[in-house]
């Protein structure tokens, strides 16, 4: 309901979550995520709400979507807003990495295509990242 009710009246410019807003949301997802059994539709809510907050994740907030991509790796949007997010956190060794993983696993050129365009966007990899191995790793770190 809080997020429906924050995207009904986003309370930031240009139609986005308000720090305010974000918090009231993911303060209900977090420890919901402790909670058997782990459900898609939760990560999907909180890479949703990160997507269109005008807050920044933490690398804390960006481990808790990356854990949803290690439950659920077919969620392709879940997959691409993490990568997003990722990158915009400083994380770029873990954008580089599930981009790399949604590349991989595209069910189709149109989906592959995005995942390619989305790595063109980020800065370059971090030195020796290319041999880190997946998502997991990076996300550890």
């Amino acid at each position: 309901y809080r997020y429906a009710d924050a995207l009904a009246k986003p309370e930031a410019e240009g139609g986005r979550l308000s720090a305010v807003q974000t918090n009231a949301i993911t303060s209900l997802l977090y420890p919901a995520r402790r909670q058997p059994p782990h459900l898609p539709g939760l990560y999907d809510l909180l890479g949703d709400t990160w997507a269109r907050s005008v807050v920044t994740p933490s690398k804390e907030d960006v481990g808790a979507l990356v854990d949803g991509v290690r439950l659920f790796p077919g969620r392709l949007k879940l997959l691409f807003q993490t990568s997003v997010l990722a990158a915009s956190a400083g994380m770029l060794e873990a954008a580089h990495s599930l981009v790399d993983y949604g590349i991989k696993v595209a069910p189709s050129p149109e989906v592959k295509a995005r995942f390619e365009t989305l790595k063109k966007s980020f800065p370059p990899e971090p030195p020796g990242a290319a041999n880190s191995g997946s998502a997991t790793k990076a996300s550890a770190k």
